[in-house]
């Protein structure tokens, strides 16, 4: 327990921990009651040093691999997709590589936090930069991947407190990240890019995905119910069931581009070529804005966006309302064949 003591003149606070010599802090002061009130002070920050030790030694012995299994097992519980499971694989592996699988999890703390972070900052990644073989590039993660690791990172750091596995979880603060608009198609471009697809399948899935804002995996999962498509919540990232009216121009489309749909990434990276083919920087998921701005352009209710697009927060879908609307109607709305939901037209 710390204690007074006077030399010289001067008090100083006496402190000696367990295992360890004794300490002087001064007080910088001669008078007693000043001095006492520093003590206090001083007292009350030993009883809550000694507290959270004495908590700690209360917490389950888990090592990191141990910890990482259960959370698994609890996020299978819950539901989450496979894709989900998978990535979060990916992301542990790193992280029990760098921490170590067999390190106790009560430790983890912003010394184990900052070194997965100055690693995802160091990894490199090579990427295609031509055709020919041995053309790749060794390139940095993105700061959006690098969010994407971390937040995986964070909600198994909250789900140890919240079982008791660690006192405290670390907060992680993301990387910093520009946030730019939305990047759609105007009718102009998607006409373009249409034009060079002479797979009549691939065509008429690439108008679907443009007249519904599906995501890129859900499509094999949509279901026909009278003139409207069904997502259920089990196959849907934001894990809500969705109902997209079908526009009657794109009905033919989706039945041929449900018949056996084509392989997500096929249907993905034929769109990036195509576009690159016509001129177009674009990628797959600007067919998902398309939808969203022309909706909203439609509609003018961003509830109903948010609710077709299947976002958990209304703060997602507020990205769409950057826009000008009159800005809108001039590049999105000037072709006639321009498909409209027909419960909302």
């Amino acid at each position: 327990m710390a204690t007074l003591r006077k030399l010289r003149g001067k008090y100083y606070i006496r402190i000696r921990m367990k295992g360890q010599k004794e300490k002087l802090i001064p007080t910088k002061t001669g008078d007693e009651r000043t001095a006492k009130q520093r003590l206090k002070a001083v007292q009350e920050r030993e009883f809550l040093v000694l507290a959270h030790l004495l908590a700690e030694n209360e917490l389950v012995p888990l090592s990191l691999a141990e910890a990482e299994k259960k959370y698994r097992s609890y996020c299978e519980h819950k539901g989450l997709r496979p894709q989900t499971l998978i990535s979060y694989d990916k992301v542990f592996t790193n992280f029990k590589n760098i921490v170590n699988p067999t390190f106790p999890v009560k430790g983890i703390g912003q010394k184990q936090v900052s070194s997965f972070i100055k690693f995802l900052k160091e990894k490199k990644i090579k990427t295609k930069k031509g055709k020919k073989p041995g053309s790749e590039e060794e390139k940095n993660l993105s700061n959006n991947t690098i969010n994407i690791n971390l937040r995986s990172i964070q909600a198994f750091l909250n789900w140890l407190e919240k079982e008791k596995y660690i006192l405290e979880a670390p907060k992680i603060e993301l990387v910093k990240v520009d946030a730019p608009l939305p990047k759609f198609l105007t009718p102009a471009e998607l006409d373009k890019i249409y034009s060079f697809t002479s797979d009549d399948k691939l065509l008429a899935t690439f108008r679907v995905f443009e007249s519904l804002g599906l995501r890129l995996n859900e499509l094999k999962y949509a279901e026909l119910e009278g003139d409207f498509v069904k997502v259920y919540a089990v196959n849907s990232k934001g894990r809500r069931d969705r109902i997209i009216p079908l526009p009657e121009s794109i009905r033919e489309d989706f039945s041929i581009a449900t018949q056996e749909p084509y392989l997500t990434d096929y249907v993905s990276k034929s769109f990036t070529k195509l576009a690159r083919k016509a001129g177009i920087k674009r990628t797959f998921h600007s067919l998902r804005h398309t939808f969203a701005l022309r909706t909203l352009v439609q509609t003018k209710d961003l509830n109903l966006v948010k609710e077709l697009l299947g976002h958990s927060q209304i703060s997602t879908t507020m990205i769409y309302t950057k826009f000008p609307e009159d800005y809108l109607k001039t590049v999105l709305m000037d072709r006639q064949s321009t498909p409209k939901l027909k419960a909302l037209a």
